[in-house]
């Protein structure tokens, strides 16, 4: 041994522990990098029975820059390395500094530069120039002060190791956040609540590596089914706890459960926590250790802010679920939907085909009717009062006339070829139609007619003519003798063609609303009804709709609703 290496060593002793230990955990790695052997040795014998955090040491040896290369590529976990500058070349600690933090990109691993020949590596140029962690001539290290070094150093070391476990935690917690319906969400929150447990109560320093065998479990309705794990409980993830083969980790859990807290036995910890919701949840780690009363606390606390994250990942599967039921209902609902309209389809052109066939059929016999009465009106020596009987049934015969001529107009009513069409134009011959039509009435009528010069419609013309024509004949019919007051107007809005017949008559009792619209539905002594009837049949034709309000005494208000340009046709 050199006198530099004697007087490196001298007067401290020992390292910071004599007795014998065991160690529940892994050691730390330390790689000892030096192409003098007795440096090894001295470096062994001082630390040898060291300790920190009930963790022993674990040596490495290499003697090279190129040596080191590979043990540190080897043994990517190394907590700290003791390394010397001058070695196959004057330079070689230092290119190792710059592989490991610039290629290796290892950011955790404390580098001490040793080195007997500080001339060759100044200090004030490799602090600035170089990551490393501290700078010692080996004069200056004595034993004591090489243990006070590695305490430091690993202290260093563990809580980067616990705040990155913190940072990767919180990652896999955000991006479950960022994509909470997700099928896998809940797995990836749960992996991201147990890696930041690890690091909140540093149950394991390596647990960045993975090291650390755990699991979480959350109950549904087969059972306790763990949703996150690591080490040899990984293939176990999306299996149900009853699962495991291991029978005294399956007791810890169901006493967990069963007793609502946690438990340390059988060489693992166990944690119960429930959510607002009542989501029951375990995590078992492979740690047996009893927690401090600071540990508690903070999982206590910790757990209240997961069982959010827990309540809003319930409430999202349970909204994704009430979502799925509701579109199948929709999709059930179209599906029947479509089969109504279908069997309304068929259903009217049954009607359409009977009413036909009838109308056919009632007229020719009534036609026979008719004619034998009208003979016999001519031989007077049937008597008058006979003669009353023959002009009752020829009056008979013409109205069953009339209602199969209406049945047969309302089955003709098919919509003709839509144009672009000044709707005031429409509203000028629905209203000439509609005079005609009343001639034979006498009471003054007072038209008020409203409608934009400038309004137009894709719509065939004709065919609503002829369905406004029969509102204003309806509500002419509707006044009293002395006459009154009858509106048309016509108005845009929101894409739509508003069309409204009003007047002052005497109204349509409330009971008799809902009917008015029905075929042959009238209160006139010798009337059809089917004038609304047919309106109403022509708006449907054009695709709109057609409303009816009235109040006894005030009068009636019917509006009809067509699509302004259903064809996309310039206006």
């Amino acid at each position: 041994m050199s006198r530099a290496d004697e007087f490196l060593f001298k007067g401290e002793g020992r390292a910071a522990s004599e007795a014998p230990h065991l160690q529940r955990k892994e050691p730390w790695k330390l790689l000892v990098v030096d192409d003098e052997e007795e440096v090894h040795k001295v470096t062994r014998l001082v630390l040898t029975g060291f300790s920190y955090d009930d963790r022993s040491l674990e040596f490495l040896h290499a003697y090279s820059g190129e040596e080191a290369r590979r043990m540190i590529a080897e043994h990517p976990d190394t907590a700290v390395i003791l390394l010397d500058v001058v070695m196959e070349d004057y330079d070689s600690g230092l290119k190792l500094v710059r592989h490991i933090r610039e290629e290796l990109k290892n950011k955790f691993v404390r580098i001490i530069l040793r080195t007997g020949q500080p001339g060759h590596a100044p200090e004030s140029r490799v602090i600035v120039e170089y990551d490393i962690n501290d700078y010692k001539e080996k004069t200056e290290i004595t034993a004591q002060k090489l243990v006070t070094t590695m305490v430091a150093a690993l202290r260093t070391y563990r809580d980067m190791l616990t705040i990155e476990a913190s940072r990767r935690g919180l990652e896999r917690i955000l991006a479950a956040a960022s994509d909470i319906f997700r099928l896998g969400s809940l797995e990836t929150f749960v992996g991201g609540v147990l890696t930041q447990l690890t690091s909140l109560l540093n149950i394991e320093g390596d647990a960045f590596y993975g090291q650390l065998p755990f699991f979480a479990a959350t109950t549904d309705d087969s059972g306790l089914l763990i949703r996150a794990a690591s080490g040899k409980f990984e293939r176990y993830v999306r299996r149900h706890v009853r699962d495991l083969p291991e029978e005294d980790i399956r007791r810890s859990v169901e006493e967990a459960l069963a007793h609502r807290d946690g438990s340390c036995r059988d060489g693992g910890h166990v944690e119960y926590f429930e959510s607002k919701t009542g989501s029951r949840s375990v995590i078992y780690f492979e740690e047996c250790r009893e927690l401090t009363e600071l540990d508690r606390k903070l999982v206590e606390i910790f757990f209240a802010n997961v069982s959010i994250g827990f309540d809003n990942i319930a409430l999202n599967q349970a909204a994704e679920e009430k979502a799925r039921i509701a579109e199948e209902a929709l999709l059930q609902a179209e599906k029947a939907n479509r089969e109504a309209v279908v069997q309304m389809a068929r259903r009217a052109e049954s009607l359409q085909k009977i009413s036909r066939a009838v109308a056919h059929q009632l007229r020719n016999p009534m036609t026979v009717i008719a004619g034998f009465a009208n003979i016999l009106r001519g031989k007077p020596e049937l008597g008058p009062q006979c003669g009353e009987y023959l002009d009752g049934i020829v009056a008979a015969a013409g109205r069953i006339e009339k209602i199969a001529t209406a049945v047969q107009e309302y089955n003709a009513i098919h919509l003709g070829e839509r144009r672009t069409t000044e709707v005031s134009g429409v509203l000028a011959e629905a209203r000439a139609r509609a005079e005609q039509a009343v001639a034979g009435l006498v009471r003054p009528v007072t038209w008020e007619v409203s409608a934009g010069e400038s309004l137009r419609a894709v719509l065939d013309s004709d065919l609503l003519a002829q369905a406004v024509a029969e509102l204003l004949v309806n509500a002419v019919e509707a006044l009293p003798d002395a006459g009154g007051r009858v509106g048309l107007r016509a108005w845009e809005s929101e894409g739509f063609l508003r069309i409204e017949v009003s007047d002052d008559g005497r109204g349509i009792p409330e009971s008799e609303q809902a009917y008015v619209l029905d075929p042959f539905y009238t209160t006139k002594p010798v009337g059809i009804g089917m004038g609304l009837t047919r309106a109403a049949r022509i708006v449907q034709e054009h695709g709109g709709t057609l409303a009816l309000s009235s109040m006894p005494g005030h009068g009636a208000r019917v509006e009809m609703i067509l699509p302004l340009n259903p064809d996309g046709l310039p206006l």
